[in-house]
């Protein structure tokens, strides 16, 4: 027997094994469902959605550069990032930890940044936005609001702090890429793909949270 088909007799093993837990735990798992269903309603969507409906169309329209173009030059180079990753990191410390990995798999596609400053990119661009620490966090556990204005802080600084560490040996040639101009038709066209795209998103991101919740 080949080590192929043992494979997929262990897999085939846990999957059996997983499925009769599933059948056997059936309430617990869905108890499990509708308090995860129930944490996107009412945390997750609320402090998500719209930044990032608003953050996917800034950059498809080009709007984002033109925002934090003060801030694009300096970033760049201190990060090694074209100033599309800049924008990138600046509207990941706004809009929260899906933002970042969304822009920056967009930016992939529309060959704005290759996939490996992307990788790298995505080891500081996961945050939480000021909005859920502030009114999913700090609010209701702590019913303080400048805890999560410390805590908002402290995230950018090890963001940062990350994303210096990361680009140290990475040569400026390499890393400086040209980005490239935005011309995707008409500005509502831009707003439905934005909206669409963030929506598929949000699904993924809600699944996601349902499964391990029901775990």
């Amino acid at each position: 027997m080949n080590k192929n088909r043992v494979k997929k007799v262990i897999l085939s093993f846990i999957a059996a094994g997983a499925l009769f837990l599933a059948l056997l735990f059936s309430a617990p798992l869905a108890k499990g469902a509708q308090n995860g269903i129930q944490l996107c309603l009412n945390s997750l969507i609320p402090s998500l959605f719209i930044f990032m409906a608003l953050c996917s169309f800034f950059m498809e329209t080009g709007i984002g550069y033109k925002m934090l173009s003060f801030l694009a030059s300096p970033l760049s180079r201190l990060l090694h990032i074209s100033h599309s990753g800049a924008a990138i990191f600046c509207f990941s410390l706004l809009g929260g930890f899906p933002v970042g990995a969304k822009l920056l798999a967009d930016a992939v596609k529309r060959k704005e940044i290759d996939q490996n400053t992307a990788e790298r990119m995505l080891a500081y661009c996961v945050n939480c936005g000021p909005a859920f620490l502030i009114s999913a966090v700090s609010v209701p556990i702590f019913h303080n609001y400048t805890i999560g204005i410390i805590v908002y802080c402290s995230q950018v600084l090890s963001a940062l702090a990350v994303a210096i560490i990361t680009a140290r040996n990475l040569k400026k040639k390499n890393v400086l890429p040209v980005s490239r101009q935005q011309d995707s038709g008409a500005v509502s066209f831009q707003f439905i793909h934005a909206v669409e795209s963030t929506i598929r998103s949000m699904a993924l991101i809600c699944a996601l949270v349902v499964i391990f919740s029901a775990i």
